[in-house]
């Protein structure tokens, strides 16, 4: 079975994101033109971030410009990240299939939604466009919360 999705987001900085991959304990693998996944379109999947919905032909699953993967899981699914309908930056394409069951699965470590990833990588964004406050005498803290939400604090 295979279960592609997508997120609607628009990723277009490569630091942030292999700062971010780092973060979450992942590894981006730049170039990398092909990413695992169940390797077969069944078409069982149809919710809304189903990739076929949104742009991305099934006959694309797989192919990417960059990956992220898990080292912890050497043989399991991988993000592709693909180019952004837009013409700028990339979009994280993931088959979520298996998760519940392996928790070394991509998906898992990043969320269904890829939410962990992409709010690493915005807080990645941020911390590059806020050095100046920190060259100001600004501390950053970043704070979990219980729900999950990351938050980053700047105090003098």
């Amino acid at each position: 079975m295979s279960h592609v999705a997508t997120v609607n987001v628009q990723m277009t900085s490569i630091d942030a994101l292999v700062k971010a991959c780092k973060q979450l304990g992942l590894e981006f693998v730049l170039n990398q033109t092909t990413y695992k996944w169940f390797g077969q379109w069944v078409n069982d999947y149809s919710a809304e971030d189903a990739a076929y919905l949104n742009g991305i032909k099934p006959e694309d699953y797989g192919k990417c410009i960059h990956a992220i993967r898990n080292p912890g899981d050497p043989d399991g699914y991988e993000i592709g990240l693909m180019a952004h309908p837009s013409g700028k930056g990339f979009l994280p394409v993931v088959d979520f299939w298996g998760m519940t069951t392996n928790k070394n699965h991509i998906a898992h470590v990043v969320g269904r939604d890829c939410r962990k990833l992409i709010q690493e990588y915005s807080a990645q964004v941020t911390i590059a466009h806020s050095k100046h406050l920190i060259a100001a005498g600004y501390r950053m803290q970043r704070q979990l919360l219980d729900n999950g939400t990351l938050n980053l604090v700047f105090e003098k």
